[in-house]
């Protein structure tokens, strides 16, 4: 994969902090940081939108946006140089990206990850090695961002909502520290979501489909399947899971509408499920390091966290 390398040690490690570096801030300092932070919140949550408005237009329309809102903060190109795993599904693909990034930065990798909800705090979506970025440069982006956006808003393309901005946020977080690969979670669905605006990603995965968001992704889930499979590129490796047949149908169709097809998973260009190489890559990585301690979350994604590494690993370097 072009730029992957593996680097020792943290980075950049100076520009972000951990809570216990956070916390030996003076008290005139912690309260003039508070204030701002609170504000930064407050802007934040002035974003949040219905996901659709009585026209049902809201949501699948402010998709078409995102080029625009990439071109007015101009990271419309160095957005794409970034090294991506992009990871769609009903269930567990947080704990797959979560799982991912471990184990790359485990293997010596500076790595960026983008989740969400968040449980206590909005950092907890934009995490830099494993950790939380800093208030100060969490802030520092909202208001390159923020101030930007807002002085370009016009009736037509006005403010992205709520998440839109957090991913247009982070992206502009990771485009500064530039990690070796950036894990990135989809929001809702896959193919008119906010992350789908990746030309070509290192690898993306699909975990286990269900019923989810009916609303917006449709009633069945051959619909809600091809949905998710809209982050699919020609060219890009493409794993996932054991599905249901009529989900794992609407899979394969998506594929081949863009030239992916069902070959072997070594050709780089598959959507099958591959238990047999996720098990063979954990071996081999539990055999490189026997000293390192494989937490694995009972999701059903471990599988797919294999298969997205040897789709990341299989990349030209």
């Amino acid at each position: 994969m072009a730029g992957l390398s593996n680097v020792n040690g943290l980075h950049p490690a100076a520009c972000f902090a951990s809570s216990s570096q956070a916390a030996s801030e003076s008290p005139a300092a912690a309260a003039s940081n508070g204030e701002s932070w609170d504000r930064v919140k407050d802007i934040l949550s002035s974003l949040i939108k219905h996901k659709t408005r009585a026209d049902g237009k809201n949501w699948r329309d402010a998709h078409e946006n995102m080029p625009v809102y990439l071109k007015r903060l101009g990271i419309e190109e160095s957005v794409q140089k970034l090294n991506v795993i992009h990871v769609a599904g009903t269930k567990g693909k947080g704990s797959t990206c979560a799982m991912v990034e471990s184990m790359l930065r485990a293997s010596g990798y500076s790595t960026g990850l983008f989740t969400s909800p968040h449980l206590c705090d909005v950092r907890e979506r934009v995490r830099i090695n494993g950790q939380m970025v800093s208030k100060a440069v969490f802030a520092d982006a909202f208001w390159q961002c923020y101030n930007t956006l807002q002085a370009a808003a016009t009736d037509e393309v006005g403010m992205p909502g709520y998440f839109r901005f957090l991913t247009l946020l982070g992206l502009r977080i990771f485009i500064d520290a530039q990690p070796d690969v950036v894990i990135l979670e989809v929001g809702i669905g896959g193919r008119i979501d906010a992350t789908n605006i990746l030309r070509a990603p290192a690898v993306t995965g699909i975990t286990s489909l269900g019923f989810d968001h009916m609303e917006l992704l449709g009633h069945t889930l051959d619909l809600i399947a091809a949905e998710k499979a809209g982050i699919m590129r020609q060219g890009v490796p493409c794993f996932t899971v054991q599905q249901p047949a009529d989900a794992m149908g609407s899979l394969e169709a998506c594929a081949a509408s863009v030239g992916l097809g069902q070959q072997a998973v070594s050709a780089g260009s598959a959507v099958l499920p591959s238990v047999g190489t996720a098990l063979d890559w954990l071996a081999s990585a539990a055999a490189a390091r026997p000293e390192l301690q494989l937490q694995v979350l009972v999701t059903g994604s471990l599988y797919l966290v294999g298969d997205c590494l040897v789709g990341l690993q299989q990349q030209p370097q």
